[in-house]
């Protein structure tokens, strides 16, 4: 069966291009990833609230798998983001861990307060707002990253890069819908966001866990993403509060 797979870069308008076209370097099956790290434990609202892993790939990957596991709980493994949707100026609970990658590193936050509330968790599946089996708040975890260089992946079928800008206040919403063309859903897509003329990348997200925030002064953000097997979507956030691209480092937040 002939693998689909497809690669989208994303940028605000006012960051530098990416050269597109199909890449040279790629290989001709899926494989195992070339990077895997050591098990790191995380803390939020702590010293120990980011971590840097070392791949050194000399190469922007392909994929990035953060894991993220409760230090009581071998059973269950949380996926990293690639954008926070909510920083510490809200009240409520919250939790999540967020990464960033480029040509030689992942780096990888978990909440710590900046100037708001002390109520970020490192993994928060909701309270009891939510059904499941289990609910589960810690703040300690085990993380573990791994990462695919370019030739552990077969050579993408379709790549492009796009520029799209976030739109302030209640104008049109930030929306983009390109036609790949494959006649067959895809089997991987990564749509990944350039943080402007730097080299660090996110990825973007397949949700939003919120439509707005009670206050003002709270940032949060995301690139969302759909795709079947005509086209792929992007969403970006459309108020004057959300960016592409949010960090939720209470020390360096970066918005795109």
């Amino acid at each position: 069966m002939t693998s689909r797979v497809m690669l989208v870069l994303v940028m605000a308008l006012n960051l530098l291009h990416i050269n597109a076209g199909l890449p040279s370097n790629c290989g001709s099956c899926y494989k195992k990833p070339t990077y895997v790290s050591s098990t790191t434990v995380l803390e939020a609202q702590t010293s120990q609230s980011e971590a840097m892993f070392e791949h050194e790939l000399q190469v922007t990957p392909v994929k990035v798998d953060v894991q993220v596991t409760p230090e009581a709980d071998i059973q269950s493994i949380f996926p990293g983001s690639g954008s926070a949707q909510r920083d510490d100026d809200e009240s409520d609970p919250y939790g999540g861990v967020v990464y960033k990658y480029d040509d030689a590193v992942v780096k990888v936050y978990v909440p710590n307060r900046r100037d708001g509330f002390s109520n970020g968790s490192t993994i928060y599946t909701g309270g009891n707002t939510w059904s499941g089996p289990v609910r589960i708040k810690e703040n300690r975890a085990k993380v573990r990253v791994r990462v695919w260089s370019p030739m552990d992946f077969p050579c993408p079928d379709y790549v492009t890069t796009v520029p799209i800008q976030v739109q302030g206040g209640p104008g049109p919403r930030s929306f983009l819908e390109l036609a790949h063309g494959l006649g067959t859903v895809p089997e991987y897509v990564t749509v990944q966001v350039r943080h402007g003329s730097s080299k660090w990348v996110s990825d973007g997200v397949g949700y939003v866990m919120t439509s707005s925030m009670t206050s003002m002064n709270t940032s949060w953000g995301g690139v969302l993403y759909a795709y079947n097997d005509s086209h792929i979507r992007v969403w970006i956030p459309s108020t004057d509060s959300g960016t592409s691209i949010f960090i939720f480092h209470w020390f360096i937040i970066e918005k795109e």
